[in-house]
C-alpha cells in the first residue's frame, strides 16, 4: 500500500434518524459544546422515497451503502440482505481500492469483506463478524441487550458480559461517564439504549485506533430508539401530549435532552480530531400526530401455533414485526389469511398487517393502534382468548419517519459532498469518489 493510502482515513458515523432541526433547538439552549460544533460544519439535506411504506431505515441504509434507491436495489425486509444478488455495498468497493475497512454494527448489511480491519454486525441481520472472540461476543450482547430491551429488561447476566467488555476496551477517562449511564438506566429505561451505543462507540474508537482502517464505519441506534418511544416529552414539544400520557413518563423527564448530552461525550472524538468524517441520520423523526400504541409478541412461536399453521420457523424483527418461513407456497397463503382475519372481537379491528408474501415467506406486523387490555380478545378457532396475555407493551409511537436526512462533513471529504436534496443513495458516491472509487 502506498503512502496516500495508509494515510488516508474516513470515519462513517451514522447517527440513526436523528433530528437536527430539533437538535440546534437544544444547543441554543444548552451547553451541548460538540453539537455545536458540529453544526459548524458544512451541512447538507437529503431526501429519500416519498412513500411512507419505504421509509424504512433498512430500506434507506440499503440505499446509502449501495448507490442504488428502493426500487433499484429491491430491499424491502429487514434481513433482506442476506440473499440480495449483485449487491454490493461501498465497504467492498472500497475494499477492492486495497483500503482497510473496519465495521461496527453497519444497518441490514452482510459482511462480504474479504479481509475486514473488523466487523460487527447489527443485532438483527444474521451475517458473520470478523470471526475473533471479540466480535463474537459484542454481536451476542447486542443481539440479547436489543431483544430484552424489547421486553423491558436487560438481564443481569448481560451485564457482567458489559463489565467484562469495559475492562477490554473501554478509556479510563471514559468509565465513569458509562457507569453513570448504567446507574441512570436502572431507573430511566431510556437509558438502556444509550449504554449499548456508548459501549459500541468506544469499542469503535479502540479497534481503530489500533487496526488503523482507512474506512471505519459506526451506526449507532439509541437516538432513533428514543425519539420514537419519547419525541411527545421534549422540551421544545408543541403538542399536549405529554400531559395526556402522565402514566407513560413523568413530564418532568425530557430523555431526548438525555440522550443529546450522552450523543455530545460521544462526538468529543469525532469533532476534535484531524480525521476526515462524515456524519449522517438515514432518515429524521417528526412528532406523530396522534396517540399511537405499539406493541410487540411476547413469545412469537408460542403464539402463531394457536393457529396450528404449518411453518418451519419464525424470525422475530425490529419492534412489532417478524417474519414465518414455510415449506411451501400453500401454507404461507394459509397463514396469510388467517392472520389478515384476526380482529378486537369489541370492535373488529384488524390486530396484524401481512405486509409482504413471497411464496414461501410472509413478513408480518402487529399493528393494532389501540390499548390492550384484558378486554382485547380474538377469535382462534371456536375459543376466544385475550390478547393481553400474549403481547408486551413496546411505546406509544412518538417519532413517525419523515424522508428528510441530514449530512455532515468534516475535512476533505467535504470536497466530495452531495448537494441539499440530493437522494440518500449519493452518500456512496461522496465516499467512493473520497477513495479514488470510479463509482
Amino acid at each position: 500500500m502506498d503512502h496516500q493510502k495508509k494515510t488516508k482515513k474516513l470515519i462513517f458515523l451514522q447517527l440513526n434518524e436523528l433530528n437536527f432541526d430539533l437538535i440546534e433547538k437544544y444547543c441554543k439552549k444548552y451547553d451541548l459544546k460538540n453539537f455545536n460544533k458540529l453544526l459548524c460544519c458544512k451541512k447538507v439535506r437529503t431526501t429519500s422515497e416519498n412513500v411512507y411504506e419505504k421509509l424504512e431505515p433498512w430500506i434507506q441504509w440499503t440505499s446509502v451503502y449501495s448507490g442504488l434507491s428502493a426500487d433499484e436495489h429491491k430491499i424491502f425486509r429487514l434481513g433482506d440482505t442476506k440473499n440480495a444478488k449483485n449487491l454490493e455495498y461501498i465497504f467492498e468497493k472500497v475494499e477492492k481500492k486495497n483500503f482497510k475497512v473496519g465495521c461496527i454494527s453497519p444497518f441490514n448489511v452482510v459482511n462480504n469483506l474479504k479481509n475486514p480491519s473488523y466487523f460487527i454486525s447489527d443485532p438483527w441481520t444474521q451475517t458473520s463478524s470478523d470471526g475473533s472472540f471479540w466480535s463474537r461476543l459484542i454481536s451476542d450482547l447486542a443481539i440479547k441487550t436489543i431483544n430484552d430491551n424489547a421486553k423491558g429488561k436487560i438481564s443481569i447476566k448481560h451485564y457482567f458480559v458489559i463489565i467484562l467488555l469495559v475492562l477490554k476496551f473501554v478509556r479510563i477517562k471514559k468509565i465513569s461517564i458509562l457507569g453513570y449511564i448504567i446507574l441512570q438506566s436502572f431507573y430511566k429505561k431510556w437509558m438502556k439504549a444509550l449504554v449499548l451505543d456508548y459501549l459500541l462507540n468506544e469499542i469503535h474508537l479502540n479497534l481503530f485506533y489500533k487496526k488503523k482502517p482507512n474506512l471505519s464505519s459506526l451506526f449507532l441506534n439509541a437516538g432513533a430508539h428514543t425519539q420514537h418511544h419519547y419525541l411527545f416529552f421534549s422540551e421544545f414539544s408543541n403538542n399536549d401530549f405529554k400531559e395526556k400520557l402522565d402514566w407513560y413518563l413523568n413530564s418532568k423527564y425530557d430523555p431526548i435532552y438525555d440522550l443529546l448530552k450522552v450523543y455530545d461525550s460521544i462526538l468529543d472524538d469525532y469533532i476534535n480530531n484531524n480525521t476526515d468524517l462524515i456524519i449522517h441520520t438515514g432518515l429524521t423523526q417528526i412528532p406523530n400526530d396522534m396517540i399511537k400504541y405499539y406493541y410487540r409478541l411476547r413469545d412469537h412461536n408460542n403464539f402463531i401455533k394457536l393457529f396450528k399453521f404449518n411453518f418451519k420457523r419464525i424470525i422475530p424483527r425490529m419492534s412489532r414485526d417478524f417474519l414465518i418461513e414455510f415449506n411451501n407456497k400453500k401454507d404461507a397463503f394459509v397463514a396469510e389469511k388467517t392472520l389478515k382475519e384476526i380482529v378486537n372481537i369489541s370492535n373488529n379491528e384488524r390486530i396484524f398487517n401481512v405486509v409482504d408474501n413471497r411464496g414461501k415467506s410472509i413478513f408480518v406486523t402487529l399493528t393494532y393502534p389501540n390499548k390492550i387490555s384484558n378486554e382485547t380478545k380474538i377469535k382462534v378457532g371456536k375459543k376466544y382468548i385475550n390478547l393481553i396475555s400474549h403481547v408486551v407493551f413496546a411505546a406509544i409511537k412518538n417519532g413517525i419517519h419523515d424522508e428528510h436526512g441530514f449530512i455532515f462533513l468534516k475535512g476533505n471529504i467535504t470536497n466530495f459532498s452531495p448537494i441539499n436534496d440530493d437522494h440518500v443513495k449519493k452518500i456512496y458516491y461522496t465516499i467512493a469518489n473520497f477513495f479514488n472509487e470510479n463509482a
